[in-house]
């Protein structure tokens, strides 16, 4: 089920309207997706990770267009949250 194609579609969905969000920079990116999905803010813990994951997920990138290689790193890092057993059960 994580790797629908509708869990696929949110997730680049959600990570194109942040890369938008010129106003933020990544570690806002980074808590705007968290208080989305989770419905409250990333933790000191959670922007650290999150930033490192994202320059390792760039780097993996195999696309050559540096602007493709960053969609696609915010794209992978949404779904592994949304893949998250805190997005999928209600405590």
């Amino acid at each position: 089920w994580m790797n629908s194609d509708l869990v696929k579609s949110s997730a680049a969905s959600l990570a194109k309207s942040v890369l938008a969000r010129t106003e933020l920079d990544d570690a806002g990116r980074i808590r705007q997706i968290h208080q989305t999905l989770y419905g409250r803010p990333a933790t000191v813990s959670e922007l650290t990770r999150g930033a490192s994951a994202l320059i390792r997920l760039e780097k993996a990138s195999p696309d050559a267009d540096p602007a493709k290689r960053r969609e696609a790193a915010w794209g992978w890092y949404t779904h592994a949250l949304l893949a998250a057993n805190e997005f999928i059960y209600l405590r």
